[in-house]
Order: C-alpha cells, then structure tokens, then sequence
C-alpha cells in the first residue's frame, strides 16, 4: 500500500513538471522565474514530510519538535526524532538496536550510539537535515556502511579521512561481528561518522 502511494505521488510530480516544461517551450511559462519564486516551498514541503513521517510511530521515544532543540539519552532498539529549526543531540543505550530516523531542518543531529551494547542483525539508521550538519558516533567494533544524498559538505569517515562520493563501507564491513547501515540525506551540512575508543 505505501509503495503504491509513493508511486502515485511520484507520478504526479512527474506530470506537472513535465506540463511546465511543456508551457515553458511555448513560451506560456517562465519556468526559471517559477523556480525562482516557488523553491521555499519545496523546503516547507520537505520539512511537512519528516514531521509526519516521525508522529507516524508510536511510543514515548519518537519525538517532533518546532523551534527547539532536543537533548535526550534514551534506552531504546529504535529512534524516531525530528526537529524544525533546532538541533537534536541524542544519546542511545540498546541491547539490540535496529536504527529509526532522525531529521532536522535548520539544525544539527548528533547521534551518539557509542553507549550501545548491540546492533541487530539489520541495523539502519536514516538521517536527514536540509541546513546543518549530522555527527554520527559509533562503537570502535561496528563496522558501517554509509550511502549519502547530498548537495553540499564534506565527508569525513571514521578515522579522519575526507571522503568524496556517495557510498562508502568500512574496510572489515563484510566480517564484521556487528554492522550498522547509514542513509544520509542533506543539501548543505557536513557529515562526520566516528568511533569511539
């Protein structure tokens, strides 16, 4: 059912771009002016779609805030927080986590997971912000693997190194004990991953 939606979503998206195009050619449209003019709403779009996506789950460790930022330390197997104009700084305890989603828009997400005792089998976390900044930090043993949407920043990967693309994977990814897959979209923000230990 949310496959077929999303399809349909996509779908019109895709018809009325191209219908623009169209009255652009003849010359009914301006679309660099329309662009122009009608970009913040694709950003008020956006930030819509990450609050609803984050009260979608239920249960005490999901949290959707507006102006503010959020500083937790929570016990839980997933996470679900978002923030418009904020930063969210969130310290995690688990004995088998499985990741969540956490997104900010006009803030910063640090997401501290070096307190984990384990990753579950399929552990993946989705980060996303449209201005600021993402910090992950992540027990020395987990290996990661990192696939990136993204605009403008850099990439520094655990160990220091600067990273250029949109995929990366730890060296030991595919002997690693324990493993945690990352899904990073930003437009203009930094994104740091890092060990502890």
């Amino acid at each position: 059912m949310r496959h077929h939606i999303g399809s349909l979503k996509w779908g019109i998206i895709l018809i009325v771009v191209g219908a623009v195009f169209l009255l652009h050619n003849y010359g009914v449209v301006d679309f660099w002016w329309l662009v122009g003019i009608l970009w913040p709403l694709l950003l008020i779009w956006w930030g819509y779609v990450m609050i609803r996506r984050s009260r979608a789950g239920h249960g005490e460790k999901r949290a959707a805030s507006i102006f503010g930022d959020q500083s937790l330390t929570i016990d839980a197997d997933e996470i679900g927080q978002s923030t418009v104009f904020g930063d969210i700084r969130l310290t995690v305890s688990s004995g088998g986590f499985r990741g969540g989603t956490a997104s900010a828009i006009f803030g910063d997400l640090y997401i501290d997971l070096g307190s984990v005792g384990r990753f579950a089998d399929a552990s993946r976390l989705k980060l996303e912000t449209v201005f600021g900044d993402i910090c992950v930090r992540l027990p020395a043993h987990v290996a990661v693997e990192l696939q990136t949407s993204r605009v403008f920043g850099t990439i520094t990967t655990p160990g220091g190194t600067h990273f250029h693309g949109n995929r990366y994977r730890s060296p030991d990814y595919d002997t690693a004990a324990e493993r945690i897959e990352l899904d990073i979209s930003q437009v203009f923000g930094d994104l740091e991953i890092m060990k502890s230990g």
